[in-house]
């Protein structure tokens, strides 16, 4: 008896039914589709193969080239990341997520002021987005905290305030 998609494991889903349209390697949505599985079970080096082969496809996918330049932050591969990140957002300038990736790459390398101005660009374009709100509050505070940024402490308190 064949089993319900409802009966399959997520995984076992995921390999059988959407692999059954990469008979036709042109089939991008079906591999950026098992690339977004992989990415949300953590297994990062599948889903980094498959939204390679979804920009070996379609470069300008700017989804995708989002997708693997936040995948490639995780495995912390960060000059790749922010390759990616940077032709996502030179693809469509408006993805919020692909600035807050940016900012968490930054931040990871210790490019504090980067990773503000990328946190804030990310916020201009989706203010709610609590993530980017999240990083520039951290690199407020870092900068402040090491001095750099003094005038910072009035960013910190109203960034604070905004996400109670």
């Amino acid at each position: 008896k064949q089993k319900t998609a409802y009966e399959i494991p997520k995984r076992d889903w995921s390999s059988d039914v959407c692999s059954s349209d990469l008979r036709f390697p042109s089939h991008a949505g079906a591999m950026f589709n098992l690339g977004v599985l992989d990415m949300e079970d953590d297994r990062l080096e599948p889903a980094r193969e498959w939204f390679g082969r979804v920009i070996a496809i379609a470069p300008d996918e700017a989804d995708a080239r989002l997708n693997l330049g936040i995948v490639l932050y995780k495995l912390a591969i960060y000059d790749d990341a922010l390759e990616h990140l940077r032709r996502a957002l030179e693809i469509n300038p408006s993805l919020a997520q692909a600035h807050n990736a940016r900012g968490n790459v930054y931040a990871r390398g210790g490019r504090l002021r980067d990773a503000r101005d990328a946190f804030r660009a990310a916020l201009a374009i989706a203010p709610n987005l609590s993530v980017a709100h999240e990083g520039l509050a951290s690199v407020c505070f870092a900068l402040f905290e090491i001095g750099r940024e003094p005038a910072l402490a009035d960013e910190v308190q109203q960034i604070g305030r905004a996400n109670v």
